[in-house]
């Protein structure tokens, strides 16, 4: 399992500019996280992160079976063009932000509650199937007031933000999102904001592989045994 996020930081190549440093984190057989990647490319794009998971597998990432990101327009197709088996996971997080920016105030609070109904997790038997049809009337609902939701309606694109239904419900929770790669990345920008003069591209790298260096050390060296119950990402587990 892999999540993958970039996170954009003004830095000095020739002259200052906001650039993407692509994350990218990984689950190990051993039921830890490990920063597997930290890359500079300019700007994020589909094809930036081509090239990059192209690069993990020449370092020696054969297989993922999930790759957990957010809704980057073309991610898809790169993502099953680098690992064919792999499902791919939407951030759940990222599609309720984008859906709250466009609703009014008086209404946030039931659009919220209502998505909370949809994306639920931890339950025995919650599917897929229920969850998507759920969607539906949701956005056929609230699409009568919002154009943008109304949009999303059968949407063979949202399926992707249900793949965490098909794994065992007592992982759904961390798998649903990009919220593990999220925490890290506000540690990145809380060392780096703690620097007043804008770093080289080279001095931002180092000081973002030390940030995930210690963070390791720190805390991602703490086996996560809840994926031993899952028989599609650890099939060899003892349950």
């Amino acid at each position: 399992m892999i999540l993958i996020d970039a996170i954009h930081k003004k830095v000095r190549r020739g002259h200052v500019s906001s650039e993407a440093f692509y994350v990218v984190m990984g689950l190990t057989e051993a039921m830890q996280r490990e920063i597997l990647a930290i890359e500079s490319i300019p700007s994020e794009s589909a094809g930036g992160w081509n090239e990059l998971l192209e690069s993990l597998k020449s370092r020696g990432l054969r297989q993922t079976d999930l790759v957990i990101a957010d809704g980057l327009p073309g991610l898809d197709q790169v993502i099953h063009k680098a690992f064919p088996e792999a499902r791919h996971q939407k951030c759940v997080t990222h599609l309720k932000r984008g859906i709250l920016t466009k609703v009014k105030a008086a209404d946030k609070d039931c659009v919220a509650e209502d998505l909370r109904d949809v994306f639920l997790t931890g339950q025995r038997n919650y599917t897929r199937g229920q969850a998507i049809d759920r969607f539906n009337r949701f956005a056929t609902r609230w699409g009568e007031t919002y154009p943008s939701i109304q949009r999303l309606a059968n949407n063979e694109d949202m399926e992707y933000y249900f793949t965490y239904l098909d794994f065992d419900r007592r992982i759904q929770s961390m798998i649903y999102t990009t919220n593990w790669i999220e925490r890290l990345n506000k540690k990145f920008r809380r060392s780096l904001k703690i620097r007043n003069a804008l770093p080289s591209v080279e001095s931002a790298l180092l000081l973002l592989a030390k940030v995930a260096i210690d963070t390791e050390e720190s805390t991602y060296q703490f086996p996560i045994y809840n994926f031993k119950f899952d028989n599609t990402l650890f099939p060899d587990a003892t349950q």
